[in-house]
């Protein structure tokens, strides 16, 4: 043995051993064999747990998703026809999430708005029903300007079809908070006309 190979223990003849030993080997193996099984189980219902929880997180981020998009759908066909032109902050408003603070944004993106002003391209002030009208603006002080309206179905729609177009508009439409859909809007590409 000095070889460094480990002895093989002579085999335990069971047989021979006492009846109160036996029974004590025997419930000592039920033991040891029970508190294993018992660890086994309670490591199974913990990693159960786990994937039920974070299952149940998914159903509940997407249940919230298909709410916000049915919001939008029906929110856009509950829009009554005589309101065809809207100020740049209400067709933002009218959003679902509100996307008032980052309209202008999106009109530059979908180029309607010059990029860098709030004025539209002049094609936009063009035609029978153009996507932009002006009105004029006053207020207490006795400020007068020119402001913007914006035919709400066609300004949407040049949105959409620009995002279609540069592959983002799922990504657009699966934002289902306001500060996501910032965050999208934001990194969207200007290009300079």
């Amino acid at each position: 043995m000095s070889d460094g190979n480990t002895a093989l223990m002579p085999a335990l003849d069971v047989a021979s051993l006492p009846m109160n030993v036996l029974k004590d080997l025997a419930f000592s193996l039920q033991g040891e064999l029970m508190k294993r099984t018992v660890a086994d189980v309670e490591e199974f219902k913990a990693k159960t747990a786990d994937t039920i929880n974070s299952q149940q997180n998914e159903i509940e981020k997407l249940k919230n998703n298909l709410n916000a998009q049915s919001e939008k759908v029906f929110f856009i066909h509950a829009r009554s026809a005589d309101e065809k032109y809207l100020t740049m902050r209400m067709l933002g408003n009218r959003n679902i999430p509100p996307i008032a603070n980052k309209m202008t944004r999106l009109l530059q993106y979908a180029g309607i708005l010059q990029i860098g002003k709030s004025i539209p391209y002049s094609n936009a002030l063009a035609g029978k029903e153009p996507i932009a009208i002006t009105y004029k603006i006053s207020n207490a002080q006795g400020y007068e300007g020119l402001g913007y309206k914006f035919h709400e179905a066609r300004s949407w729609e040049i949105i959409h079809k620009k995002l279609k177009k540069d592959e983002l508009f799922n990504n657009f439409m699966n934002c289902s908070t306001k500060e996501e859909l910032d965050k999208f809007i934001s990194t969207l590409p200007l290009i300079y006309k």
